[in-house]
Formats: structure tokens, sequence, C-alpha cells
């Protein structure tokens, strides 16, 4: 339960930078696979950790 919380935190507050420095637009490719990547390497290593 708490990691699902802590996960929608994750999004809510990566969502909220992005619009800030790129604007509501859509985000560029790049930019989302970051993003993407490093959530998912985030999670694995909590996951390893853990």
């Amino acid at each position: 339960m708490i990691y699902t919380l802590i996960g929608k935190l994750v999004v809510r507050a990566a969502k909220l930078f992005l619009r800030r420095k790129y604007g509501p637009t859509l985000l560029p490719k790049p930019v989302l696979a970051g993003v993407v990547a490093l959530v998912v390497g985030l999670l694995a290593a909590l996951g390893k950790r853990g």
C-alpha cells in the first residue's frame, strides 16, 4: 500500500515538474522516454533493496 502511494506521489511530482518546464503541451518523446526509464530504474533499485 505504501509503495502505491509513493508511486503516485512520484508520478504527480514528475508531471508537475515537466509541465512547469515545458508547459501544458505534449512532451518530446525523448524526454518522456527518459522519465519512464528513470522511474523504472528507481523501482528496480528499490525492489532489490527491500
